[in-house]
């Protein structure tokens, strides 16, 4: 147990949506039931790595409802025992604000263009467009609230950054590689499997074949959704060893060949589908070496229960994993093993009812702790005037007043303060400001 890497796959949670709050929010309950089922799984698989939300965070793209997502995404965390910040996202069809798409005659001429001329198009027009200085920054006005969101998880897009790439060490020492990929380029009110699908892109599709790196995908649209579905379905199955998928409300475990492909279902799905089941799954990963090195993936799928008003394992496993063995090659290193984590006790869990759930210690790894990451998330996290309260200490403001203050400038002045070698002291001025105290590591490692 203690050798498997485990993340939490969910996917079409939809906060927000119109008239569902206080009494009225019927998915609070569904909520309550996930974390309640993941303390069960905690205690039955060990403390887990993160969560991956493969889209649909929100269900129309407003902040208010990245808000909301946030604060249930942080007990989740809390809950499985990683950092709030072991969070990976993509974009889904509803984390586009349609309102921005509506009042732009660029846009929805921009979509019609890359539609009408179908795949052959596509690479073609979205590099044009992306690196056009104003349809550029114009394709992701409609994601800009996604965006503020996805940035504090490391997970943002731009015109020049179409996907995300954060690597997790297994435990042999090799790395799963989690690329996270954008397919709603063109989504607006007509999307459709027919004559309005959406785009990836090539470019997107870049992952060089290395030696001990395995790859997993996070995408909200499966290939059918897309014009360039053909080259998507190809290069995926032959470079991304686990698929993962969103947006079609329905869990589906499948191998290709030498891929895996895997739909997480909705964990708030429309109730007038007719065939409303809320689900999500849990993975796990893990290099055996004999008889022979394999990747040994489990997919534990979690589905709803009417009668037991619970989730449960779906039916037809027992409980029991769906297995999938992947072959590795024997001529890959096989990097020193990680020490053991140590778990330290930080807080009890509180689920969406307000009421304490099964008091489980936090872990914090004390080995290959990612701290840029974890001060990215806390810098991010702070309010407006607190962050350019220390973008002005550190010097990190524009020379030109005109510069647009946004999550763009916030993250790139934090790529500024890392290249400066100015990170203690945004350690410090950070836990100034959101009272988490904790030893600053760039000073430790600086004094040795």
């Amino acid at each position: 147990m203690g050798n498997k890497t485990i993340l939490v796959h969910l996917s079409d949670i939809h906060f927000g949506k119109p008239g569902h709050h206080g009494q009225f929010d019927l998915d609070l309950p569904l909520r309550n039931e996930v974390e309640r089922d993941l303390v069960e799984l905690r205690a039955a698989h060990g403390v887990m790595r993160g969560v991956v939300v493969s889209g649909d965070v929100a269900h129309s793209g407003k902040a208010e409802q990245y808000t909301t997502a946030q604060l249930w995404l942080g007990k989740v965390t809390s809950i499985i025992g990683c950092a709030p910040e072991c969070v990976w996202v993509v974009p889904g069809n509803h984390d586009v604000d349609r309102d921005v798409i509506n009042t732009s005659e660029a846009l929805k001429d921009f979509h019609a263009l890359v539609r009408k001329n179908g795949q052959a198009e596509v690479n073609e027009q979205l590099r044009k467009k992306a690196q056009d200085p104003i349809m550029g920054p114009a394709l992701l006005k409609a994601m800009a609230h996604y965006n503020d969101f996805a940035a504090k998880f490391g997970c943002e897009i731009a015109p020049d950054k179409l996907s995300w790439q954060h690597d997790i060490v297994l435990n042999d020492g090799s790395t799963l590689r989690l690329v996270g990929l954008t397919s709603t380029w063109l989504s607006d009110e007509r999307d459709s499997t027919g004559d309005n699908k959406l785009a990836l892109g090539e470019a997107q599709l870049n992952l060089p074949r290395l030696d001990d790196v395995e790859y997993l995908t996070v995408c909200h649209h499966p290939p059918s959704w897309l014009l360039d579905q053909d080259v998507v379905q190809t290069k995926l199955r032959a470079l991304a060893r686990v698929q993962l998928f969103g947006h079609k409300h329905s869990q589906e475990v499948y191998r290709v060949e030498n891929s895996l492909h895997i739909t997480a279902g909705a964990v708030h799905p429309e109730r007038q589908e007719a065939a409303w089941m809320p689900r999500y799954n849990l993975l796990t990963f893990e290099v055996t070496e004999a008889p022979d090195r394999k990747l040994r993936v489990e997919v534990y799928a979690r589905v709803w229960s009417d009668a037991g008003h619970r989730f449960v394992a779906a039916a037809g496993g027992g409980g029991q994993a769906a297995v999938y063995e992947f072959n590795l090659s024997p001529r890959q290193r096989r990097a020193e093993q990680e020490p053991a984590v140590q778990p330290i006790v930080v807080a009890a869990a509180e689920n969406s009812g307000g009421t304490a759930v099964e008091e489980l210690p936090i872990v914090v790894p004390t080995v290959r702790m990612d701290h840029s990451r974890s001060l990215a998330f806390r810098f991010l996290d702070l309010p407006l005037h607190n962050r350019i309260e220390i973008c002005h200490a550190l010097g990190l403001l524009p020379a030109r007043a005109a510069a647009t203050i946004d999550t763009v400038f916030f993250t790139e002045a934090f790529k500024t303060a890392k290249s400066r070698g100015l990170l203690a002291g945004l350690w410090d001025a950070v836990g100034a400001r959101d009272g988490k105290v904790a030893p600053n590591p760039y000073r430790i490692e600086v004094g040795g």
